[in-house]
């Protein structure tokens, strides 16, 4: 996979081991927003205490060797504790799962290959999406879905992405 010029890695990147996997873009131009195209909010807290499931969206693929999406795909999901979540994984992920991340059930099916970096959050009373993870790995295939998807969490990450965005101005 070729990376995009501007494109910024979290230091502690670790794709083995599947830790730290964030990553911000500089886009050479402005994005028009309309119906194909918003803007979200970043966290203020790690997620509301009461908030039992996340919005997520992708457009990863919806059969095994097709390719993605045409259409953003949408779900709700129920979210895990971190213990379920790392049950779910073993003993095919012996890495031990940190605090930095969200995790939800995939028992519809609803997130897998190809949604890697797609929103998962959810809406405030004020009607603005907030996200709260951005996917990170999951189930390889739409015919796993008993594997819970992981989300790198973004509130751990806000001090390095309003650095990166200040520093990374043209």
């Amino acid at each position: 996979m070729k990376v995009p010029p501007n494109t910024y890695h979290y230091n502690d990147v670790n794709l083995f081991k599947r830790k730290d996997i964030i990553a911000l873009w500089h886009l050479p131009t402005s994005v028009a927003v309309n119906n194909r195209a918003g803007l979200v909010c970043l966290p203020s807290a790690p997620r509301p205490e009461d908030l039992e499931t996340i919005e997520v969206a992708g457009w990863g693929q919806v059969c095994i060797d097709c390719g993605s999406s045409a259409i953003l795909k949408t779900a709700t999901m129920h979210l895990l504790d971190v213990d379920s979540c790392q049950s779910g994984w073993i003993p095919s992920y012996p890495f031990a799962l940190t605090e930095k991340i969200l995790c939800t059930t995939n028992a519809t099916g609803q997130v897998y290959f190809g949604d890697s970096g797609g929103f998962g959050g959810w809406r405030r009373d004020d009607g603005r999406y907030e996200q709260l993870g951005v996917v990170s790995f999951g189930s390889e295939t739409p015919l796993d879905p008993e594997r819970p998807v992981v989300f790198t969490r973004v509130y751990d990450y806000l001090t390095w992405i309003y650095q990166t965005m200040l520093s990374s101005k043209p």
